[in-house]
């Protein structure tokens, strides 16, 4: 035998031979985790995406979140359930989360309320607001704007009067209904359009082409929505399918595992078989040539179980190889589906979260920050306090220089807000000319001065409009969370505190 053969049929070869492939399967297994982790914290973060758009759905994501943020070596199929479970309840809830919500539907009823219609319409009119009024099985609000417009239309267009002007509250009240839409760039300019046409004299004739237009705005939303929707399903159903092939690897690759450890103790056996045997040849031999002959025999089989157990354990390993990149390759397309989709998905939360007048966060982000925060609270007992911010007398800036004017102390005050507050606190326009101030870690006395402080540069600022000296105040009130506050008991207090400022003579701050 040649000392090539010797050395590939050492102990010593096939032992290297054999770390070599269990390091390369090692490496390609580590890889694949990783992957499949990155994947997770992706799938992890477009959930709460789509918590923040379909609200209905929280429960269905809080399950889903809890699964990933386990061990995923075991529970691949229980996220694959889950997620068909989120998919049960999107499907469900189809169209909900595209509906502007009680605040428009609040705005619109306060407007038509303010109508005198002949007695027909306003007949047509109740029936209108009871439609409004329904809190299970809601129509879309864009029809009933439509159906309201035709109404009006037809009013204003058959009967005198119809080239009466809207009264200030009026135009107010169809101005904050439009203040609810989140639009994208390219349609915020049709709707400031809408805005600064009702600050002039809009005649009733005039409502209708301007409640289509809200109702188009609206269809657009919602369109938008669907397709969003459609996207975010498709995603989970893709998902759901790579999860399953993936959790088929995964097990066919552990079998494959317990396959070759398989043989290779049993290859193990039979060579420890033929040692034996050859031993007792050796031992029992009473002719020198008929030993050679049963040694040569014996190392042959040796060599032959070998070669077969080579063969296999390589074919073996190849198989899992291939398994192994399946599972990757799958991994980084789903990857790169969810990249795509989060960054799509990370826009429409950014509009969804932020006030598109003053770029504070919205109610919604509020609400959602809150939770966070009073949730950090109660784990590890995290001080922080509120401030509720009003603008005071808005309402009069609003009367006698116009929405325009109110909308750019909205921006200003904000912008001055932005600038006094640290990065970590949270500003929110939490309605009309009222704003939030989430402040983490900081204690009443701190926050009393921080307040005190955007009081004081506020008061200091000179605004103007149009050549108008604008004089704008605003009153404070703030709270510290307590161990019995939940976000509605916190806030109360904050406004109780707010009403106490106002009452005081406002420009003031009270905790």
């Amino acid at each position: 035998m040649s000392d090539k053969e010797q050395n590939i049929d050492s102990p010593e070869h096939w032992k290297n031979k054999y770390y070599k492939c269990v390091k390369e399967l090692q490496d390609i297994d580590s890889e694949r985790q990783d992957a499949e982790r990155n994947l997770l914290q992706d799938i992890s973060r477009l959930i709460q995406t789509i918590k923040v758009m379909e609200p209905g759905v929280g429960k269905g994501v809080d399950q889903l979140q809890q699964l990933l943020q386990q061990d995923t070596g075991n529970n691949l199929q229980e996220i694959s359930h889950s997620i068909k479970g989120l998919l049960h309840q999107l499907a469900k809830g189809k169209g909900k989360g595209a509906d502007m919500g009680d605040d428009a539907r609040s705005y619109l009823t306060q407007f038509l309320s303010k109508l005198s219609l002949s007695a027909e319409r306003q007949t047509e009119l109740q029936s209108v607001l009871q439609r409004l009024s329904k809190k299970e099985k809601q129509e879309p609000l864009e029809k009933i704007l439509l159906d309201v417009a035709d109404l009006l239309h037809d009013a204003y267009h058959t009967a005198e009067g119809g080239d009466q002007a809207l009264t200030v509250a009026e135009a107010q009240i169809l101005i904050q209904l439009l203040d609810q839409l989140s639009l994208p760039d390219d349609l915020t300019t049709l709707c400031n359009n809408v805005k600064n046409k009702l600050q002039q004299n809009v005649t009733q004739r005039e409502i209708p082409s301007i409640l289509k237009t809200v109702a188009d705005l609206i269809i657009f939303m919602r369109r938008r929505f669907e397709t969003e929707r459609r996207e975010v399903q498709h995603f989970l159903q893709q998902t759901n399918l790579r999860l399953q092939e993936l959790d088929q690897l995964v097990v066919g690759a552990s079998d494959d595992y317990a396959s070759a450890q398989q043989h290779r103790d049993q290859f193990g056996q039979e060579v420890q078989a033929h040692m034996e045997g050859l031993a007792d040849t050796v031992a029992g031999a009473a002719d020198l040539d008929l030993l050679k002959k049963e040694v040569a025999q014996r190392l042959k089989h040796v060599r032959t179980h070998i070669e077969q157990h080579r063969q296999a354990d390589s074919a073996r390993d190849q198989d899992i190889r291939d398994k192994v990149g399946q599972m990757n390759q799958r991994l980084r397309e789903l990857e790169h589906e969810a990249q795509q989709l989060r960054t799509r998905l990370q826009e429409r939360y950014q509009q969804a979260i932020l006030d598109p007048l003053t770029g504070a966060f919205n109610r919604l982000g509020y609400e959602e920050r809150m939770e966070q925060e009073i949730n950090r609270f109660h784990r590890y007992q995290t001080p922080f306090s509120l401030v509720v911010v009003d603008i005071d007398f808005f309402k009069r800036i609003n009367d006698d220089y116009g929405h325009l004017a109110g909308d750019k102390v909205l921006q200003v005050v904000t912008e001055i807000a932005k600038e006094q507050l640290r990065n970590t606190d949270y500003l929110a326009r939490y309605g009309g000319e009222e704003f939030a101030i989430i402040m983490p870690e900081t204690k009443l006395k701190d926050a009393l001065a921080a307040a005190n402080k955007l009081r004081q540069q506020i008061e200091q600022w000179r605004f103007h409009y149009n050549d108008k000296d604008v004089r704008v105040t605003i009153s404070c009130g703030v709270a510290q969370i307590v161990s019995k506050d939940d976000k509605d008991k916190l806030f109360q207090r904050a406004d109780q505190a707010l009403y106490k400022a106002k009452h005081q003579g406002r420009n003031q701050v009270c905790g």
